[in-house]
Parts: C-alpha cells; structure tokens; sequence
C-alpha cells in the first residue's frame, strides 16, 4: 500500500481520459503544461488515458509524450475503463482526473493538493456557494437530478455526484481499482465507496462551463434512461461497496 505523502511534498498526477478528441487535444495539452509548470511543483505529471479513439487522438497525443506527460492507450473504450487505467499507471503521491475539455475552474488542480493534506479525497462540486455553471438548462436539471436520485437511494448527502476527484493515491488507487463500470456510472461507484467506508472528503466549489456541442435530445434521453437503470439494476452491489483505505 503506498503510504501517505508529507504535506511538505507537493506533486501530483493529473489523469486525463481521452476518446476522439483530435479537434482540441494539441491546444488542451499545450493550456494545461503550461498551468502545471507555473504551479512550481516538486513533481508532476499529465497522463493521458485514450481508450479506442477513431480518430487520430493518439497520435497527436504521442508528439507531446515526453518530460512530464506520458500517453497510455486501451482498445477498450470507456470512460471508466480509461480512468481505472490512468489512475494504475499514475506514479505520484496525489492524483487529480480532469476532462481534456477544460470545462472545469484549471484552478481546481492546485485548490485540492491544499485539501489533500487534509482529506484522502477532494471533490470538485458544482451546486453550491462560489460555484458558476454556464450549461443549457436540461443539462444542470438532469445532473442535479442525478445527484438527488443517488441521495435518496442511499440515504447520502452528496452536493454533486458527477463532479471533479481527487486522491491520495494510497485511497484513490483501490477506490477506482474496485470499479467495473465502462461508463459514467463509475463516477456513483466511487461516490458510494466514500460514502460507505465514511472516508473523509473535502468538497471545493468549482466552475463548469459546457464546451460540448450541442447533441440531438435523443441522447440526452438515452444517458438519463441508461443512468437510472445502472442505478437501480445495481442496487444491492452499490449498497455493499467498499474497500478499507486506511
């Protein structure tokens, strides 16, 4: 088991899932070294999990993969298969995962170290005071939704479900390597492994801006009827998870 990092160390692992992201890998990598190497870390890196990309994603990612950020590749696609494999290979002592898109407050990454010293796991939220969403309105009401749906079922009182995370990779390891979900719902998995095993949790008001094109309403509908059949075909199992993270 790794052991926990004095706060006197700062370094991190920013993991990054990427699936077809051709059109803004290059500008989203060059924005997010750039803000890496102003924090004046001790150590960092930027590992870019692509899972079955289409496109050309990995290759452009590859031309960057050298010094601090290194690029790991999966034929199986997911978002959850791309962040178990991106949290496993990650080598420092906390570990952020952030979208490619930018579409969170960058800030985020240096406000949860300050947290971690603290907490085994950060969530970057969205619902509360200080937080800024510019989203269409069907958006924001189906995650709130989301959120509130999972609190019922399981009698928890998380601010936002679908949000930034962040470790110590001692917790954050196990956590994700307990997940077996290929999608989103990975994100419920490792809320109710929290919420489960009581594992200390700070929450940072973070911003969201929506930056993905707009999706015909079939989508939506297909994510919200696909969502709520994961939650209630894995009720029992989400019931019971939980890893010892001490």
């Amino acid at each position: 088991m790794m052991s926990k990092t004095s706060p006197l160390v700062r370094e991190i692992s920013v993991v990054i899932p990427a699936y077809n992201e051709e059109k803004i890998i290059e500008d989203s990598i060059r924005t997010l070294i750039a803000h890496m190497d102003g924090l004046h870390l001790d150590k960092y890196e930027v590992v870019i999990s692509e899972n079955g990309s289409t496109d050309r994603t990995l290759d452009l990612a590859k031309k960057f993969a050298t010094g601090n950020l290194k690029v790991i590749s999966s034929a199986k696609r997911g978002f959850g298969n791309a962040i178990r494999k991106g949290v496993a290979e990650a080598s420092m002592e906390n570990i952020v995962v952030y979208p490619l898109d930018l579409c969170y407050d960058i800030h985020f990454i240096e406000k949860s170290m300050e947290q971690l010293d603290k907490y085994p796991v950060v969530f970057g939220v969205r619902y509360k005071e200080g937080c800024t969403n510019d989203r269409p309105a069907f958006r924001l009401f189906i995650s709130k939704m989301h959120t509130r749906l999972v609190n019922f079922l399981f009698s928890a009182k998380f601010n936002d479900v679908d949000c930034l995370k962040a470790y110590k990779a001692y917790v954050g390891k196990k956590m994700v390597a307990n997940t077996n979900a290929n999608d989103a719902f990975i994100e419920v998995e490792i809320s109710m492994m929290v919420k489960n095993g009581s594992i200390p949790y700070a929450e940072i008001a973070t911003s969201h801006v929506e930056k993905e094109a707009a999706r015909h309403p079939s989508y939506f509908f297909k994510m919200i009827a696909r969502g709520t059949v994961s939650l209630f075909t894995n009720y029992s199992r989400l019931k019971a998870l939980k890893v010892e993270c001490s």
